[in-house]
């Protein structure tokens, strides 16, 4: 016959008591709480998924010169030069070892005050390129109803991606789960492109009406 196993004596339990217990100093508690929304905020604000990834959009497109015509504006391309240079008028110019895309656009705002703030160039690829900034004083801005707004517009891309490219003229905001008015403008620009060694001065903006 197997022999029963030994018994063990039982530990006796520590009391709850007799356990050390760390406080935390009254003044840290305020501290930590606001640590601890940060935090959170932090961890929400990645989680979320991007709102502009989400819109739908109805596109309006037009080739080179053409209008693309949304209900709440109109925009178009005017011209468009590739260039190594650009100068503004007033301080340093503008060069690159890439390629400056000068483009002179006109934007027709009809019902709305439209911001023009979310206005880039897009690549074949998807890549997405904002107007340099040195030169915003010439690009476009806010525009109100009835005003034509004629402005120009410099991007600095690797000149390897430029073919097919396109200008967009997104909407300033829009609900997430809604359709948003956006227009895609082709800039002319074929399966080669060459950059001139020619300097470009942009031209002012200025308004009209529409």
């Amino acid at each position: 016959m197997t022999a029963p196993p030994p018994e063990v004596a039982a530990t006796p339990a520590t009391p709850a008591s007799s356990v050390p217990r760390r406080h935390v100093p009254a003044a840290l508690r305020p501290v930590l709480g606001l640590l601890g929304c940060v935090v959170l905020a932090v961890a929400v604000a990645v989680a979320a998924p991007d709102p502009s990834e989400q819109l739908r959009r109805r596109w309006s497109d037009a080739g080179p010169g053409a209008w693309a015509v949304t209900p709440d504006r109109s925009a178009r391309v005017t011209s468009v030069a590739v260039v190594g240079t650009v100068d503004p008028g007033y301080g340093d110019v503008l060069a690159s070892r890439q390629a400056l895309v000068v483009a002179q656009v006109d934007v027709a705002v009809r019902h709305r005050v439209a911001q023009l703030n979310h206005v880039y160039l897009r690549t074949a690829d998807d890549k997405e390129y904002a107007p340099r900034s040195e030169l915003s004083s010439a690009g476009l801005a806010q525009t109100q109803p009835g005003f034509t707004r004629h402005a120009t517009l410099v991007f600095e891309v690797p000149s390897d991606r430029l073919p097919r490219a396109e200008l967009v003229v997104d909407a300033d905001a829009a609900s997430v789960d809604g359709y948003t008015d956006a227009i895609r403008l082709d800039l002319g620009l074929g399966r080669t492109v060459r950059v001139s060694p020619e300097t470009v001065t942009p031209a002012p903006a200025s308004v009209t009406t529409t």
